[in-house]
């Protein structure tokens, strides 16, 4: 796998690699990761799969952190 880029974000980590013919978004925050396998049929280029990330799409995976922590949290507590 290639480490293509880095995208700043203020409350998760977000890193852009190739492999397989797919370019992988991976999305972190806390002990937590969210993995979209994209493939190049689908997204041509480093731009337009820069360009996937939309303001949209960073909210729901966001708010699907929030869920996942609480699920954890909850989970920890029991």
């Amino acid at each position: 796998m290639r480490w293509v880029a880095q995208i700043p974000h203020p409350s998760m980590t977000i890193n852009l690699y190739s492999h397989n013919e797919r370019w992988i978004w991976k999305f972190e925050a806390g002990p937590m990761e969210q993995t979209f396998k994209i493939p190049y049929a689908k997204i041509a280029n480093e731009a337009d799969a820069h360009a996937f990330l939309t303001e949209e799409f960073l909210q729901e995976v966001h708010e699907r952190f929030n869920d996942m922590f609480l699920s954890l949290k909850r989970n920890l507590e029991e």
